[in-house]
């Protein structure tokens, strides 16, 4: 059997635009997208999203990577995106290890992201009760409390919104020249010109996207019914789990896509005034490690402090 694994990653972060990013990307003619746009296929044992019924690097081998690129050609670029991979040492030692790789990453405000992932866990996932304020929420990521006791992801976020601490081990693995930087806001504010330079730095035809529709994927929106919502939030993880083993991709994408419609509205979130202070409080906590990542990728984050 032919062994097919990617070579076009999207290793981070988690709520900084990686879904539409996956999306839009795969859609190009010499991009060919995993079957699966989160594989997780080589996360590692310890880490909190690994579930013992996922296939995984460390039990399969590269061999196992083939089943989600089925459909992709050797002249592809074979994409798949898994944002945690940029917290894992399994990502880092066998991607480090291919011949050729092209990594993205995207990286988001520290504090935005942080807020992103709340109002998340809150509305589209429900896993967070909606009684839960910012305030308490970043309160228990930094004691620690009890009231994340069960969700360590959340309370993770702190952590890894510190994004110099992870990416100075890729740079040192891999070289500064197979990553490709981008900053959420921009992806936002000029889709068509960050996904161009994106094209170009993989030497791809760029104008391809110059009538392209930029549709945004993923994002969080307030809920209509908050009874429903917390019916879901309590069956997720029992059907998360049954659907990743029985359910192809595709199928849980349109069912996501229905509960969305029915469920979600499409006005964004309505932000307070005490999420706002929380918000800058944090983003005095973050400014030494967004000048450390400033000078460690050579880039701009002058948007991160407007």
């Amino acid at each position: 059997m032919e062994i097919t694994a990617p070579n076009l990653f999207i290793i981070g972060a988690p709520k900084c635009g990686t879904t539409s990013l996956f999306h839009w990307l795969a859609e190009h003619p010499d991009i060919c997208g995993a079957s699966e746009k989160e594989t997780y296929y080589l996360l590692d044992h310890d880490y909190p999203m690994k579930r013992d019924d996922w296939p995984n690097y460390l039990e399969q081998g590269i061999a196992g990577y083939s089943r989600y690129f089925t459909e992709c050609s050797s002249e592809h670029y074979r994409l798949e995106a898994t944002p945690d991979y940029l917290y894992q040492r399994t990502a880092l030692e066998f991607i480090s290890q291919l011949e050729k790789k092209q990594i993205i990453v995207v990286l988001r405000k520290p504090s935005e992201r942080i807020y992103s992932l709340y109002q998340f866990a809150r509305n589209n996932l429900g896993t967070l009760d909606f009684s839960v304020s910012f305030r308490e929420f970043v309160d228990a990521i930094q004691t620690q409390g009890g009231l994340l006791e069960h969700r360590p992801i959340l309370r993770m976020a702190i952590a890894q919104s510190r994004y110099v601490d992870y990416m100075e081990q890729w740079l040192s693995a891999i070289g500064r020249e197979s990553i490709h930087v981008v900053l959420f806001e921009e992806l936002v504010a000029d889709p068509l010109g960050t996904v161009q330079q994106l094209t170009k730095a993989l030497n791809i035809d760029d104008s391809f996207y110059e009538h392209f529709d930029f549709v945004a994927y993923n994002q969080s929106r307030p809920v209509r019914n908050k009874i429903l919502h917390r019916l879901r939030g309590r069956t997720h993880g029992v059907l998360s789990q049954y659907a990743a083993k029985y359910i192809p991709g595709r199928i849980k994408q349109a069912v996501h896509a229905l509960y969305s419609l029915v469920n979600q509205s499409s006005r964004p979130i309505e932000r307070e005034a005490r999420d706002r202070m929380v918000i800058e409080e944090l983003d005095g906590c973050f400014e030494p490690y967004n000048r450390r990542l400033e000078a460690l990728l050579n880039i701009d984050l002058s948007p991160w402090r407007e």
